[in-house]
């Protein structure tokens, strides 16, 4: 899908790209996971991210911390489920490695800025909430938030935090679900809740796209001035 238009697509396509096959042929959208698929790309995109938020809300009740959200350890079953792969990185909080100082490991296009930094901040389930969130940018706009030359430029950048609103790339993102990135992807880790960061994790992400009438709100919890900045 790479190179095309993300306001073009449909759910279908990303079906046919996940069995690489070609939408011009038939590609089988009426089986078990036909309703995934079904209807624009942006709802498809966004009942994915549910699940995935869903595995994560899970596993934070557990105290684990997934660590390397990413779209290569997501998978998509012939049934319609989402499954979060690889916890080779995960930490249990009541492990004694959580209340050590940890360098960042991970994949960096996806890693939160305090992850970078270090630190016992880093051990936070509002760092997969994070992770989540670029996931569901990728998937949107087919293009990372952040880039750079360099790690070190990359690393800068999701520091600094300023990312293109999705919108921007594709107008079919709505502005529900561009709130829910502008604070999920917020370089601040207080932006992106407190201890109900698990909660959110789980209950923020749309799964409807540009409807006002969609259940996600902005509230006091989040920034009045997303990251997530028109320039």
């Amino acid at each position: 899908m790479r190179g095309r238009e993300p306001a073009t697509l449909a759910g279908r396509d990303l079906a046919a790209a996940d069995t690489d096959t070609d939408t011009d042929t038939d590609t089988d959208t009426d089986g078990e996971a036909s309703w995934l698929f079904a209807g624009s790309f942006v709802d498809t995109c966004l009942r994915i991210a549910r699940q995935i938020a869903h595995a994560l809300d899970h596993a934070h009740r557990r105290g684990i911390f997934h660590r390397d959200i990413k779209p290569s350890n997501v998978m998509l079953t012939p049934t319609g489920r989402v499954l979060l792969l690889d916890f080779g990185l995960a930490l249990v909080e009541s492990d004694e490695r959580f209340t050590q100082s940890q360098s960042w490991l991970g994949s960096l296009p996806y890693a939160p800025p305090e992850q970078l930094r270090g630190g016992t901040a880093a051990l936070d389930a509002r760092g997969d909430v994070y992770s989540l969130g670029v996931t569901l940018y990728e998937l949107l706009t087919l293009r990372l938030p952040h880039g750079g030359k360099s790690v070190e430029e990359m690393a800068r950048s999701i520091e600094v935090g300023r990312v293109a609103p999705p919108s921007t790339v594709n107008r079919a993102v709505s502005w529900e679900a561009e709130t829910v990135l502008a604070t999920r992807c917020d370089s601040s880790i207080g932006s992106r809740g407190g201890k109900s960061a698990r909660r959110r994790s789980r209950n923020d992400v749309p799964t409807r796209r540009c409807s006002r009438s969609c259940s996600t709100r902005p509230d006091s919890a989040w920034p009045p001035q997303p990251t997530i900045a028109r320039q």
